[in-house]
């Protein structure tokens, strides 16, 4: 699907947002045209330089997430002058996400109680789960992650797990029914 992409788009200009398709948006990043540019409009505080412009880091960094690729080959696809400018624009995104799009839509300080209650809970949930139909019904779950072994020694043995033999990463996800 991504080999395809890549064959018909020959490169990738997300300077036009209308360059690319909804289909190519999902491909490469992870989100259709419409949430890509709602995540954008979170960057406030980062603006365009003569390496990159905002939607361009977006992208970068939405791609490295979505399939792994390395800041080699991302330096590549979006001809960045290195490896090193990749790594830098990843770290500026992240910071402006970490510090303007998490604590908006993540966490449980971004929603009430009663937007929970009259938006996010099935019927099924309340009807299912709970007592009185004023409760909220959470999920809690730690799933495994599974990573490569990776070449930090100190993260490699933090990641091992003797149990599966694996080495993975077990994170806690919790959510509204």
């Amino acid at each position: 699907d991504f080999r395809l992409t890549i064959n018909s788009a020959k490169t990738f200009d997300f300077d036009n947002p209308s360059s690319l398709d909804d289909d190519t948006y999902k491909t490469i990043t992870g989100l259709s045209r419409d949430n890509f540019h709602d995540v954008l409009g979170h960057l406030t505080t980062m603006n365009n330089s003569n390496v990159r412009s905002v939607r361009v880091a977006l992208a970068v960094f939405l791609t490295k997430l979505r399939l792994g690729f390395s800041n080699r080959v991302l330096a590549c696809l979006f001809h960045l002058k290195s490896k090193r400018t990749v790594s830098r624009i990843f770290h500026q995104v992240r910071e402006a996400l970490m510090k303007y799009f998490v604590p908006l839509n993540l966490g449980f300080q971004h929603i009430t109680r009663d937007v929970v209650l009259n938006y996010h809970q099935t019927v099924i949930a309340t009807e299912l789960l709970t007592n009185e139909p004023d409760q909220i019904v959470l999920i809690a779950d730690g799933p495994y992650l599974y990573c490569q072994k990776s070449s930090n020694n100190e993260f490699q043995r933090r990641t091992y797990s003797n149990h599966k033999h694996r080495h993975l990463i077990k994170p806690m996800i919790i959510t509204a029914s």
